[in-house]
């Protein structure tokens, strides 16, 4: 009988054990120590980046179900970037376009 060979498993799936534990370092830091984190600059830019690689890959599929065409489905993926972009430089002065941080004039 022929092995049948395993699905691979998807970038999101491999990754999601590692976002979870991220998860749940992060609650038990706001639990137990009740402080902020003091997260370096570049730690924005790492969250932005995960947080909208899950985001488009949701949009993604909404995008399919909806049965966008590729002009909408642009348009829609370029708001999304702008309106995170305007969330993030609104509270914590950062533009993640230039990279620029309000506070240090970089």
């Amino acid at each position: 009988m022929a092995e049948e060979k395993k699905a691979e498993k998807s970038t999101g799936e491999r990754i999601n054990p590692v976002l979870k534990e991220l998860e749940m370092t992060i609650l038990n830091h706001q639990v137990q120590v009740g402080r902020k984190p003091n997260y370096p600059d570049d730690a924005l830019f790492s969250a932005t980046n995960i947080f909208m690689s899950v985001i488009l890959d949701r949009m993604y599929d909404l995008q399919d179900y909806d049965g966008l065409i590729l002009e909408d489905r642009i348009k829609m993926v370029t708001k999304c970037g702008h309106d995170l972009r305007v969330l993030i430089k609104s509270y914590t002065g950062v533009d993640t376009y230039t990279h620029n941080y309000k506070e240090e004039g970089k």
